[in-house]
């Protein structure tokens, strides 16, 4: 006895022949209670597959750094991982991986310094934004609210663009 499964117009049949039929229902022509796929099966292994793709997204996001813009104003000319930075508005870019911070700043859509320096979790601030300056005008942190914390720059750090880089 031959077995049909009918599915839109083509019919496979149990020899693996494909054959055409206009029949469109999976219970045409068939005696007996109507064909039921089960779908217990299919639904664990996509709810597995699902927790397994939220879990993956979950953990990159985790490790991924933590990148971060912000507008600050220097107040007085300064120097920055050895590099001269006029007073101005400039954009400061935060690229923060745990404690390892890239810091770049920017003005006018040109790097000016761009340096390695490390972050400190800090507990209060004065201000949303406050640039810490020591002896001779060698800028020693920036302390950054929106962050709760503060870029410290290393003293004997130098940045990679020469003064005026590109």
């Amino acid at each position: 006895m031959r077995r049909r499964l009918r599915i839109a117009s083509y019919a496979i049949e149990s020899d693996s022949q494909i054959s055409y039929s206009g029949a469109a229902s999976l219970n045409a022509g068939r005696t007996g209670p109507p064909l039921q796929f089960k779908t217990e099966g299919v639904m664990k292994i996509f709810l597995k597959f699902a927790l397994i793709a939220v879990l993956a997204l979950c953990s990159a996001a985790a490790f991924a750094g933590e990148k971060q813009s912000i507008n600050i104003n220097i107040h007085e000319d300064a120097t920055i991982a050895g590099v001269k930075v006029p007073a101005g508005e400039y954009k400061m870019l935060i690229d923060r991986e745990g404690l390892a911070v890239k810091f770049v700043l920017m003005s006018g859509g040109r790097k000016v310094v761009e340096t390695n320096a490390r972050f400190v979790e800090l507990a209060s601030f004065s201000a949303p934004n406050a640039v810490v300056v020591g002896a001779h005008a060698n800028v020693t942190e920036i302390q950054i609210s929106k962050l709760k914390g503060s870029v410290v720059f290393e003293q004997n750090a130098g940045s990679t663009l020469a003064a005026g880089g590109k």
